[in-house]
C-alpha cells in the first residue's frame, strides 16, 4: 500500500512527540539528580563547617581544660618521653621537681613537704594544685633541637618546661609559721594584679607521702580533712563585709549572726546579690555586685529594726518582714507585737486571698505536708533560725533549770498551769523553771519552738529543750515539750510531772526536734 505524504507528515509528528516525551523524561530525571546532588552537598558543606567550628571551639577555648584532664592519654604518653619539670616560688626557690633514682625510675619530689602543699598539691592519688593546673607545661619540651635529638639517640627523657609560680617564699614561711596547729586558711594577695603571694591552709599532709598515708588521709570527717583546701574549697560568708557595715555605719553590729543565717536562706552566699537586696535597684545583672547587695540588706534590716523598735515589736517580726515587707510590723503591731507562726501564715493569706502553692522544703513538709501561702515564705523565721548558731546553755545555768523542774516530781499535771500555785501543764513548767534561771520563754509550746534553733536529738545537751508533735488533736504543730535532762531522758509535765524515756516507741514517733535556748544578751 502506497502511504501518501500526509501519512508520512503525521507519521513523522507522532515521532517528534515520542522524542519530544523522552527528553522531558531524561530531562526530569536528569533535574531530580542534581537536586539530590545539591542536598548531599550543602549537607556535607554543613558538616564540614560544624566540624570546623567544633574543632576551633575544642582546639581554642577548650584546650587548657582538654590538655590537662586526667583522663586525656596524651599525658601518658608525654610522662614516658618528658622528664616533668620544676615548679618555682616567685624568688626561685625549687617546691617541686623530679629526681631519678640509680635504676632509673622518676620520682616526684617536695623539697619542703607540707609547706606547700595545698597550692602546689601532688601528682600521687590523683592530681591538685598547680601540679595538675599546670601538667601540660611541665610534660612539654622546649629543650633546643640538639639536645633533644640527643636525647632521644640515648634513649633519655627529655626535660620538661619549668612553671614559675607568684608565690614568694618568706611569706609562704611566716603564714605558715603563723597559723601554726590552728585549723583555716591564710591567703595573702597583691591588689593591685590578683598575684597569689601566699597560701595556706591548715590541717595539711606530706605530698612525698600521700601513697603510704592514703587511708589515713582520708578516713578523716570532711570537718577535718587534710586534703581540703580551706582557702579555695571552703565556703565562708563574708563577714568582714556585714563587719564594716554593721558596725560602722549602721551601728547593729550584734546582728551579724541574723543577716549571715538570712544570707543564706536567700542564696546560700552565691552570685552578684547574695541577699537578694537589688531587685528593684535597677541595676543589671552584670552591675550587682556582692557588697552592693550586703549594703542594700544592712540598710534594710535597719529600717526594720528601727521601726519594730517605734512599735515594739519583737526581734522575730523584723527577720519575718524582712522577706514580707515592712508592713508585716504594722501587721504585727496590732495584734500582740510578737510575731507568731500563725500571724505570719494570717498575713500571707491576707495578700494572696488565700491561694497555696507547693512548697517542698522540709519544714513545711513536717507541718503541713509541703504547701505555703502564694505571697512571700511564712516559713521564713524558721528557715532563718536553722543558720543560728547558739551555744548550749552554760553548766551553772542548764542546772539550775533542772533543779527548779525537779522540786515538781509527783505534781499533778494542770491545763493552763504555770506556776507552783496551779502546778503546770508542758509549756508552763518549761517557761517557769527557764525564768527562775533569768532566761525567758514565750507561754505556749508552739511560741516557745518558733524562738529557739533547731537541732537533732544526737546533739541534745542538759537543759535543751524536747519539741513533740500530734500528741493530742489541735491546729497547733508542736503539742509538747520538756526538759533534756541527759542520757536519753527528759523531765515534762506529764500526768504526773516527772522523767520520761526518749527511746520509747511513743516520743520516738511523735518527737520533732530538740530545741537550743539562746542566753539573753548582756
Amino acid at each position: 500500500m502506497r502511504q501518501t505524504a500526509r501519512d508520512r507528515d503525521a507519521a513523522e509528528e507522532m515521532r517528534s512527540r515520542r522524542r519530544s516525551k523522552a527528553d522531558d523524561m531524561v530531562y526530569d530525571e536528569q533535574k531530580r539528580g542534581n537536586r539530590q546532588i545539591f542536598i548531599i552537598t550543602y549537607f556535607f558543606v554543613a558538616l564540614f563547617l560544624g566540624m570546623m567550628v567544633y574543632i576551633t571551639v575544642f582546639m581554642v577555648r577548650d584546650s587548657a581544660d582538654i590538655i590537662n584532664n586526667s583522663y586525656n592519654k596524651r599525658q601518658e604518653v608525654l610522662a614516658k618521653k618528658v622528664k616533668r619539670g620544676k615548679i618555682l616560688s616567685a624568688d626561685g626557690k625549687v617546691l617541686a621537681k623530679t629526681i631519678t633514682d640509680k635504676k632509673g625510675n622518676d620520682k616526684r619530689y617536695y623539697p619542703y613537704n607540707n609547706m606547700f602543699c595545698h597550692v602546689i598539691g601532688r601528682i600521687t592519688n590523683s592530681m591538685t594544685g598547680v601540679e595538675l593546673s599546670q601538667c601540660y607545661p611541665l610534660l612539654t619540651s622546649h629543650a633546643n633541637p640538639l639536645e633533644q635529638l640527643t636525647d632521644n639517640l640515648k634513649g633519655k627523657k627529655k626535660p620538661g618546661d619549668n612553671v614559675v609560680t607568684t608565690i614568694n617564699y618568706k611569706l609562704q614561711k611566716t603564714a605558715y609559721d603563723a597559723i601554726g596547729s590552728y585549723r583555716g586558711a591564710v591567703v595573702a594577695m597583691e591588689p593591685s594584679t590578683g598575684k597569689i603571694l601566699a597560701m595556706v591552709s591548715k590541717p595539711d599532709y606530706n605530698p612525698n607521702t600521700v601513697g603510704k598515708d592514703w587511708d589515713k588521709l582520708i578516713s578523716g570527717g570532711d570537718g577535718n580533712s587534710a586534703l581540703l583546701n580551706r582557702a579555695t574549697q571552703g565556703i565562708y560568708p563574708p563577714g568582714s563585709t556585714f563587719k564594716i557595715l554593721t558596725a560602722a555605719e549602721y551601728n547593729i553590729h550584734e546582728y551579724e549572726k541574723y543577716l549571715l543565717a538570712i544570707m543564706m536562706v536567700e542564696t546560700g552566699g552565691e552570685g552578684n546579690d547574695p541577699m537578694q537586696s537589688l531587685g528593684n535597684s535597677g541595676l543589671t545583672e552584670e552591675e550587682k555586685t556582692p557588697s552592693e547587695s550586703i549594703k542594700a540588706a544592712v540598710a534594710y534590716f535597719a529600717m526594720l529594726l528601727q521601726k519594730a523598735d517605734t512599735l515594739g515589736c519583737d526581734l522575730d517580726a523584723v527577720i519575718q518582714a524582712y522577706n514580707y515587707g515592712a508592713g508585716y510590723i504594722d501587721y504585727v503591731s496590732v495584734r500582740g507585737k510578737a510575731h507568731t507562726f500563725q500571724l505570719s501564715c494570717d498575713f500571707a493569706s491576707s495578700k494572696c486571698g488565700g491561694r497555696k502553692v507547693k512548697y517542698d522544703n522540709p519544714v513545711a513538709i513536717a507541718q503541713n505536708g509541703g504547701w505555703r501561702y502564694g505571697y512571700g515564705n511564712m516559713f521564713y523565721v524558721y528557715l532563718v533560725k536553722q543558720y543560728l548558731e547558739s551555744e548550749p546553755l552554760p553548766a551553772d545555768t542548764a542546772n539550775a533549770v533542772l533543779a527548779e523542774a525537779y522540786k515538781y516530781q509527783g505534781w499533778k499535771y494542770v491545763w493552763g498551769g504555770s506556776s507552783p500555785q496551779t502546778s503546770f501543764d508542758c509549756s508552763g513548767l518549761t517557761q517557769w523553771c527557764f525564768g527562775q534561771a533569768g532566761v525567758s520563754l514565750p507561754r505556749t509550746a508552739q511560741e516557745q519552738y518558733e524562738a529557739v534553733q533547731h537541732l537533732e536529738l544526737e546533739e541534745a545537751q542538759p537543759g535543751d529543750l524536747v519539741f513533740f508533735t500530734k500528741t493530742y488533736k489541735t491546729d497547733n504543730y508542736i503539742t509538747h515539750v520538756g526538759i533534756y535532762a541527759g542520757n536519753g531522758r527528759m523531765f515534762h509535765a506529764g500526768n504526773p510531772i516527772g522523767f520520761a524515756d526518749l527511746n520509747t516507741n511513743f516520743w520516738k514517733e511523735h518527737f520533732v526536734c530538740i530545741g537550743r535556748v539562746s542566753m539573753p544578751s548582756t
